[in-house]
């Protein structure tokens, strides 16, 4: 059948409520047998389409966030690291999809010029900092027990 047909049932109004409550446009268009693009293609004109994809991040943020606070979830490193994971991930969708909204709005560095640097950025330098700041702390250990110092 051809991908048109298999959207000749598509109830478009509970696509779009499906869509804004979170469900990815991947998953409705495999229950239609149809490649994304056609679902998306077909659900991009509605008047209601652009807001409920707003509403889709706010709905993947919200459930990923509220996974890693859950009070039940197991205090296992592999869990909460993979629950940190999707916290991470969902934010990126999101500002991917709305960056005005979602975007960090990054940090600003003033050494003699200004530098601006983005949330990833900054977490990178950070990491930097810390293992130079770690080998200058070892570099430190091995000239003091050199004994020509």
């Amino acid at each position: 059948m051809a991908p048109n047909q298999n959207l000749a049932n598509l109830d478009v109004e509970s696509a779009i409520e499906r869509i804004a409550s979170g469900t990815l446009t991947r998953t409705i268009a495999a229950e239609y047998g149809v490649p994304k693009p056609t679902l998306r293609d077909r659900l991009k004109n509605h008047p209601k389409y652009k807001d409920a994809l707003i509403e889709q991040a706010e709905s993947i943020v919200e459930k990923a966030t509220a996974e890693m606070m859950d009070d039940d979830l197991p205090a296992d490193v592999s869990v909460i690291a993979r629950a940190r994971a999707r916290v991470d991930t969902a934010h990126k969708w999101a500002a991917a999809r709305d960056p005005e909204r979602w975007a960090g709005k990054g940090v600003q560095i003033n050494i003699g010029a200004v530098l601006n640097l983005d949330p990833a950025s900054v977490s990178s330098i950070g990491g930097l900092l810390e293992r130079a700041a770690s080998q200058q702390a070892e570099e430190k250990i091995i000239d003091s027990s050199d004994p020509k110092s």
